[in-house]
């Protein structure tokens, strides 16, 4: 979820967006008994973020042909280029105790490197042959390769006329995208500018709305920024001091050194997050909540994280209220091509993580990696290989918080 930082609509990236237009397609209905907006922004409301994501889809698929009637384009003109130097070299062979003739298809001057060219140098090579062949000349390049540089040609030319249909179609999407982008600003600007006139300034509900509360002109409504925010490499934990005033905390994350959205890594009233990106170099920061809204962020702290070690079981079980461990151990039973793994359901839990090692037969479990997410208590794992074991262990989760890894369990796999 990319987190949205100020009311600029003019500069959100195609992210921050959409998470502004999916909040007030979803709640714009229940704050407009309070807000009593016109039909005219209701109305908009109500589709808003649909018709963003058909548009952005649609712009991206567009684009994505595009690129690959490009790719097409450049494999295709380097088969008609191979095609035409097997040509080259067999006619130069062909016509070595012929010049005159030879000279005709102008086989001694360098391939040319623009496209129209290249298409004019093969179709001479055609038409010089083809006149040879009316004419009764005895050496001539071989039936079989005139026929693969002919095919060779029109298949290019075919890749480029697609290009140019894709390109186009590609420039007609991204048109349509922006035009719905500057209709959707001046909406946004104008349910901007009824909230304030109805509900004001220092009303928190405005994240309904996809927005933030302006900075208060005098100061100490607004939480200030948590302090001494820290990563604890040992025990997976993110922490920062309480700020007066704050009801909630919001953890944001991206990549390191990048200048991607920010996106919520956690939300809640404690102090403490065990949240996990999953492994990588990220940037972290954090920032306190209350009733007129968000204070600053703290400064970025960078973490570099490794998924292959699992942090002490006590972290999974840090906060109140997380799901218990899957009580009995999984129970993998293999099969001729998978790996069937059940497990007991968990009480809490909204989904499973799988957690895997694969060793040669007889050796103990290495590292364990996550392979999957699911809602159910049963999974088919077909990565399998003979003479091997898979080792096991499942994490129920319940939104960020996480249990303790469950009794692990193997299976081996004699033969596949």
């Amino acid at each position: 979820m990319a987190i949205i930082l100020d009311n600029i609509f003019s500069r959100d990236s195609y992210g921050v967006r959409a998470e502004r237009l999916h909040t007030i397609q979803a709640n714009l209905p229940v704050i407009q008994p309070e807000l009593n907006a016109p039909p005219e922004i209701t109305g908009w409301a109500s589709g808003c973020y649909d018709i963003f994501m058909q548009k952005w889809s649609g712009s991206e698929t567009e684009h994505g042909e595009s690129e690959g009637a490009t790719l097409d384009v450049t494999l295709k003109e380097e088969k008609m280029e191979e095609e035409y130097q097997n040509c080259r070299s067999t006619g130069m062979a062909a016509y070595v105790d012929d010049p005159v003739n030879l000279e005709d298809f102008d086989f001694d001057t360098a391939y040319p490197q623009e496209r129209y060219q290249c298409i004019a140098r093969v179709e001479n090579v055609l038409n010089v042959h083809a006149r040879h062949q009316a004419e009764g000349i005895v050496h001539l390049i071989p039936d079989v390769l005139i026929t693969r540089l002919t095919t060779a040609m029109t298949d290019f030319k075919a890749a480029l006329e697609a290009q140019d249909v894709e390109r186009a179609e590609a420039k007609h999407a991204t048109t349509e995208l922006t035009d719905l982008i500057e209709y959707d600003t001046k909406k946004l600007n104008s349910l901007k500018s009824w909230w304030f006139a109805v509900m004001g300034k220092e009303d928190a509900r405005i994240d309904y709305i996809g927005m933030v509360n302006p900075r208060p002109r005098h100061g100490g409504r607004l939480p200030g920024v948590p302090a001494d925010f820290t990563y604890n490499f040992d025990t997976g934990i993110f922490s920062w001091d309480a700020v007066e005033t704050a009801t909630s905390y919001q953890l944001a994350y991206r990549a390191a050194g990048s200048s991607d959205n920010w996106e919520q890594g956690y939300h809640g009233s404690e102090t403490s997050s065990n949240f996990f990106p999953g492994a990588g170099n990220w940037e972290f920061c954090v920032r306190a909540r209350n009733q007129h809204g968000y204070g600053d962020f703290t400064a970025p702290i960078t973490a570099e994280l490794d998924d292959t070690l699992l942090p002490p079981a006590w972290v999974y079980a840090h906060y109140s209220g997380a799901p218990a461990a899957p009580g009995d151990a999984p129970a993998p039973r293999v099969e001729q091509n998978n790996v069937e793994v059940t497990w007991a359901e968990s009480a809490r839990a909204d989904l499973y993580e799988i957690w895997r090692s694969i060793t040669p037969i007889n050796d103990p479990p290495g590292t364990f990696s996550k392979i999957v997410e699911t809602s159910a208590t049963r999974y088919l794992d077909y990565e399998v290989a003979a003479q091997t074991r898979h080792y096991y262990y499942i994490i129920a989760t319940a939104g960020e918080q996480r249990s303790e890894p469950s009794v692990q369990a193997m299976a081996e796999i004699l033969q596949v």
